[in-house]
């Protein structure tokens, strides 16, 4: 074999692992998007107004210390809060998402200094994540 039929042959291999590797890439990107897709679909929140299911649904604060930026809720409501949705309302403005553990343990937030603070409750219904934005409970430190 000659120099020239081994040049072809060693092209024609880096062609077939270039387009093989190609080919098991996009493999993998497209099962972890359509992984990651179900995921966020199953964690995506409805935040809805008026809503007949939200009725039941009351959050009492029992205690806020504006120093350490400890805030103690409660659910007083009938209906079991899955979550709560913390949005911070000042200078830096973000969101948290917090899992409750049992329905009549306070709920113990350690957001830090804030200004304002918003909680959300977030209930199940009908299998999808509810956000009950009229039963928000507000705290303000000064």
């Amino acid at each position: 074999m000659n120099k020239k039929q081994s040049r072809k042959g060693l092209a024609v291999i880096g062609w077939v692992l270039m387009v093989g590797f190609t080919i098991v890439s996009a493999m993998l990107v497209i099962n972890w998007v359509q992984d990651k897709g179900g995921t966020l679909a199953e964690e995506t929140v409805t935040y809805a107004e008026g809503k007949i299911d939200c009725q039941a649904v009351r959050l009492a604060n029992l205690s806020t210390d504006c120093l350490t930026g400890d805030v103690e809720l409660k659910n007083i409501g009938t209906l079991h809060i899955v979550k709560v949705m913390a949005q911070i309302n000042d200078e830096r403005s973000e969101e948290k998402t917090l899992d409750l553990k049992a329905q009549g343990d306070p709920l113990k937030l350690n957001i830090g200094n804030f200004k304002s603070l918003t909680v959300i409750p977030i209930i199940q219904s009908s299998g999808k994540l509810l956000g009950c934005k009229e039963k928000n409970i507000r705290v303000y430190c000064p």
